[in-house]
């Protein structure tokens, strides 16, 4: 088998493909930050579940930076089954220094059927080396997955699958609105697929965010998200460094700036 080996400034950080039974965790990796920064994390994965299949949906990953089993990172919901799928997150606030890197295959929070991932390679990338605007990624919000219907609904309905943002200039002043599209429409009771595609051409969940005003030196001026009932509110949670903490609240995926769940998306 051929391993793909992956550089980070100039250290091997690891050795790829690694496979993982449940609740393996593989061994730490190290990078580097030359300061203080953010890091991109893609992961390319394939699991042995299937989508279409009921108990078998998905597979969880769980990132871990330094160690830290308790404040872990993230979840990274591997919902694309045996097909290798490159999965998109961030890491958020990196000291400069050394730091580890783990992932865990967490058997409690994945599908019952879920006993294999197999990661390809992973690649970490600092923001400061993309061209792209550092403001957008610097304040992405964190989501929490939802738990009204269970505990680990995130594990087959209504997984994040895509987010993205939208920069528009007023005056001097910069607004950064942040959208998500979601892996399900599943909140229409009796509305099957078809009705679903005829009304919005599509199957998935798409809703704005999370907005944020900012100065020209960087200050926040205004912050929102679409609360319950698609009603505009004032952000006023918590943060890790600027990134807002929001949950996925509703069945039709409004959200709240209060409280957390088993899934942690970034």
């Amino acid at each position: 088998m051929i391993l793909n080996i992956i550089f980070l400034f100039g250290f091997i950080i690891a050795q790829f493909p690694i496979e993982l039974s449940p609740d393996e965790l593989t061994e730490p990796q190290s990078f580097t930050a030359g300061s203080d920064t953010e890091f991109l994390l893609t992961i390319t994965a394939s699991t042995n579940t299937n989508w279409a299949l009921a108990e078998s949906e998905s597979a969880t990953l769980v990132v871990i930076i330094d160690g830290e089993l308790t404040d872990y990172n993230q979840d990274v919901v591997l919902y694309a089954g045996e097909d290798e799928h490159i999965y998109h997150t961030s890491l958020g606030p990196i000291a400069a220094g050394g730091h580890s890197i783990q992932f865990r295959f967490d058997n409690a929070k994945s599908s019952t059927g879920a006993n294999l991932i197999e990661i390809e390679n992973i690649d970490l990338m600092d923001i400061a080396t993309i061209d792209v605007d550092a403001d957008a990624l610097k304040h992405s919000p964190i989501l929490y997955g939802r738990d009204i219907l269970s505990w680990n609904e995130s594990t087959h309905t209504d997984i994040p699958l895509i987010m993205w943002h939208d920069i528009n200039m007023e005056g001097s002043n910069k607004r950064i609105t942040y959208s998500l599209i979601l892996s399900n429409e599943d909140s229409r009771v009796g509305v099957g697929l078809a009705d679903l595609m005829y009304s919005y051409g599509r199957t998935t969940d798409i809703e704005w965010m999370y907005e944020v005003l900012l100065s020209p030196s960087g200050g926040i001026l205004s912050e929102i998200f679409q609360g319950a009932s698609h009603v505009t509110t004032n952000f006023e949670g918590n943060k890790i460094g600027l990134h807002p903490i929001l949950k996925n609240a509703t069945l039709n995926c409004n959200f709240t700036d209060i409280g957390i769940s088993d899934y942690k998306f970034f």
